[in-house]
């Protein structure tokens, strides 16, 4: 357990420090937006350098960028949850003595102890999954056959993805909050299909 929170928490300090830069990038580009001169006033390299500068300065020294990715821990995580919920945080990694990338899934659920760690999969089938289920989700009117194969491409990703975590979870979890990585950004958890006859995940009760 212990090595897996200290894996968890150099993941999520990873991507609290992406959000951290990107907050930074942001409020700079919202400043040199704000105090262009206008059209026909030249301005110097070394000028927009200091504004930047100043951007940053501004940005990194409100509340919430104050807190430090490198500060969060995963019992901070763990104590920080309301009760009745847990937090999945998908990461993409590669195995010792593999080549192939794979998709983790760390679990944190609240009144626990210890961050779960499951391994997924292989990123090349799990994208290939996602991929399938997108591109027959685009077309807004399918015939039966093509809603019957939208079904199980998105039978096949929730079986992969999802169901291991499911499998896991207290019953007690009602609220389910999931951080994406890779293609799973770009994945509609809600609307893949559950086991029921016309269910989908979103009924599964997590709100």
């Amino acid at each position: 357990p212990a090595v897996q929170e200290q894996c968890f928490t150099v993941v999520l300090r990873r991507k609290l420090l992406v959000l951290d830069v990107y907050f930074a990038d942001l409020m700079c580009a919202s400043l040199l937006a704000s105090s262009w001169d206008g059209p026909g006033v030249p301005r110097s390299k070394q000028c927009l350098q200091q504004e930047v500068d100043q951007g940053k300065t501004k940005a990194l020294g409100m509340p919430i960028a104050q807190q430090s990715p490198f500060n969060f821990t995963a019992k901070q995580v763990l104590d920080s949850l309301p009760p009745g919920t847990a937090l999945v945080d998908f990461v993409v990694y590669r195995p010792l003595g593999k080549t192939a990338l794979h998709y983790a899934a760390f679990v944190a659920e609240a009144g626990k102890q210890h961050i779960q760690l499951l391994d997924i999969g292989t990123v090349e089938e799990i994208d290939e999954a996602i991929g399938d289920f997108r591109g027959l989700a685009k077309v807004i009117i399918l015939r039966r056959s093509k809603q019957l194969k939208l079904h199980a491409a998105g039978k096949r990703v929730r079986e992969l993805v999802l169901d291991p975590v499911k499998r896991i979870l207290d019953p007690m979890v009602q609220h389910l909050f999931v951080a994406p990585d890779g293609e799973l950004a770009r994945l509609p958890l809600a609307a893949l299909p559950s086991d029921e006859e016309g269910g989908h995940v979103l009924d599964w009760g997590f709100v």
